[in-house]
């Protein structure tokens, strides 16, 4: 069922930024999903890796694709943004992949499958999707998306230092924060300290309070300006739309 959603789902994406699907092989009774080698793996272990690489053209490359996603007609929500879904081609460029949670929002099957309801790790996860309040489904929507991409920007695993999902999942339920780690090298090569705030910005509690997919995406080229200008200065927006959202 997986197999048959996801293919649903990737096979009629085409964006610059989405990993294609080239097609499906089958050997045995098993069934692949085929899609262009990523020389470079995943973003997380691309990042550690390379010390210098600009992890801000990276986050908004990947905005940019799930922009593309959130105003296709209808939407589709990703369901499962993670660094390991990330994936960096040989040229350094970023895809998202991995439609295996992912719907268009119009389709009964989001709202009927408790497997795409319950699936995927707290360490990403929106606390709406750990703790759903009304019918015991929770649901993914662009909002947990934008939580995710938020968790993306921190340029590492989100709670590295714990290992009990348990444990992950009552901080992000309680609305505590990962530990603010950006240091010299990360800025330097990307995002600069006000990035945290955007990060905040994408953890609000209340879904509706985060920014859409858009805004993420023009908060982000705001802060590539203002790195190629005055050193420390800041985009105003920024703070404007965090504080007022």
């Amino acid at each position: 069922q997986r197999v048959t959603r996801e293919v649903a789902v990737w096979g009629r994406l085409g964006h610059p930024h989405i990993l294609p699907f080239l097609g499906l092989y089958t050997h045995g009774t098993f069934t692949y999903m085929v899609s262009p080698w990523m020389e470079n793996g995943d973003a997380l272990h691309y990042v550690q890796k390379n010390p210098h690489v600009d992890c801000l053209k990276l986050l908004i490359q990947i905005a940019e694709g799930v922009t593309y996603l959130h105003t296709l007609n209808p939407p589709v929500i990703h369901g499962d943004l993670k660094g390991a879904n990330i994936l960096i081609s040989d040229v350094g460029d970023a895809y998202i992949g991995d439609f295996g949670l992912s719907q268009a929002t119009s389709a009964e099957i989001q709202e009927n499958s408790t497997a795409w309801s319950v699936a995927g790790h707290p360490r990403w996860q929106a606390p709406e999707l750990i703790d759903p309040k009304d019918d015991g489904f929770s649901v993914r929507t662009a909002e947990s998306d934008i939580f995710a991409l938020g968790r993306l920007s921190l340029g590492r695993v989100p709670f590295e230092e714990i290992t009990m999902p348990i444990q992950i999942a009552y901080r992000v339920m309680k609305g505590i924060l990962p530990p603010q780690q950006i240091d010299d090298g990360f800025m330097t090569r990307g995002p600069n300290g006000r990035m945290w705030e955007l990060m905040k910005w994408c953890w609000e509690m209340e879904p509706k309070r985060r920014p859409s997919a858009l805004q993420f995406h023009a908060e982000l080229c705001a802060v590539q300006e203002a790195r190629y200008q005055q050193p420390g200065t800041v985009p105003h927006s920024i703070a404007t739309r965090y504080f007022t959202a």
